[in-house]
């Protein structure tokens, strides 16, 4: 008899777990597998070009890496994607705040939407969130060289971990791997410290 397929809720704890051992391959496939329906999402709803939603995506993407690093989502409610397309949501709003104007299409169903709002995480409070994010920038800054172009051109210029080990001059890509599991380590540690006495 098969095993019944793991459900979403079953793949967001398997995923968020492998990101805190250091493993990655799901979040990357989550990358690829939501990135299209998320361009096309912004593209219909909000009319932004794929360059702006490109970038969208990628922000929002951080920001869930950011959030599961953290430990901020091992007890989520919703699934990851609707997290993503709420953080998503929330980035495209603060733009338009900025000047733009929304440009919600009419054949947009207002529900659909909607049921992003309904998502019951995001955000914690506009201030926090950023005092968050910037403790992660700054945290950042202060691991070593390598390690912040390690975790630069992995999560920022989707290099592969072969390309990373050609380009810094490591031996092959297992080194890396594990250069970036330290780095992580190093990270989440300044991050939880920061946010524990502020």
């Amino acid at each position: 008899m098969n095993e019944a397929p793991f459900s979403q809720s079953q793949q967001d704890r398997q995923l968020i777990s492998e990101v805190s051992e250091g493993k990655f391959n799901m979040l990357d496939q989550f990358y690829k597998t939501h990135k299209s329906g998320f361009l096309k999402w912004v593209y219909k709803s909000y009319g932004l070009s794929r360059s702006e939603s490109e970038d969208i995506y990628q922000d929002a993407f951080e920001v869930l890496f950011k959030k599961i690093t953290l430990g901020k989502l091992d007890n989520i409610q919703a699934n990851l994607k609707s997290y993503l397309f709420s953080v998503g949501k929330y980035m495209i709003y603060n733009k338009f705040k900025k000047g733009k104007t929304v440009n919600l299409t009419s054949d947009q169903p207002e529900n659909e939407l909607n049921k992003l709002e309904d998502v019951q995480m995001l955000p914690l409070e506009a201030d926090e969130e950023e005092q968050r994010l910037e403790v992660v920038v700054s945290c950042k800054r202060d691991l070593s060289r390598s390690c912040q172009s390690i975790l630069d051109m992995f999560y920022a210029e989707k290099k592969s971990m072969k390309e990373i080990a050609r380009l810094l001059g490591y031996k092959n890509e297992d080194v890396v791997k594990s250069q970036k599991v330290r780095c992580l380590s190093e990270l989440r540690k300044c991050v939880e410290a920061q946010l524990k006495w502020s």
